[in-house]
């Protein structure tokens, strides 16, 4: 709940003020897909950060705070590959970091202005 929901929560507090110059964009991190069992801290604690997200953007609207959330998949790195023990057969590609910072910059454009209180969802693609 700390390291996911609390820290959000906390950073954007932080930032929400100063940002009440216009303009500006705060992006958080959900979770793609359904909750996975044996991991209810982390399934609420992401669920809360969407919740954030929507509330904080209906408080940002007035002020010109565009604020979403980021949803990956389970992230494509060694260590995650290592502890999942993913077949190689399997058919769904988790997400690289670079298509989730992809997606963070494209919501900090100028070209996502008007996208605020969305959970954008980055699964992977299929083989």
């Amino acid at each position: 709940m700390n390291n996911n929901l609390l820290s959000a929560f906390l950073c954007s507090r932080a930032v929400f003020e100063p940002m009440k110059t216009g303009g500006e964009r705060i992006i958080n991190f959900a979770r793609a897909g359904d909750p996975q069992a044996k991991m209810v801290a982390y399934n609420c604690a992401k669920a809360g950060v969407a919740a954030l997200t929507r509330t904080l953007a209906l408080e940002g609207r007035k002020h010109n705070i565009g604020v979403n959330a980021v949803a990956p998949g389970l992230v494509d790195t060694k260590s995650n590959t290592k502890a999942m023990q993913r077949k190689p057969e399997d058919q769904a590609r988790w997400p690289k970091r670079e298509e989730i910072a992809a997606m963070v910059v494209f919501l900090v454009s100028n070209e996502a202005s008007g996208i605020s209180g969305q959970v954008v969802k980055v699964p992977g693609r299929m083989l």
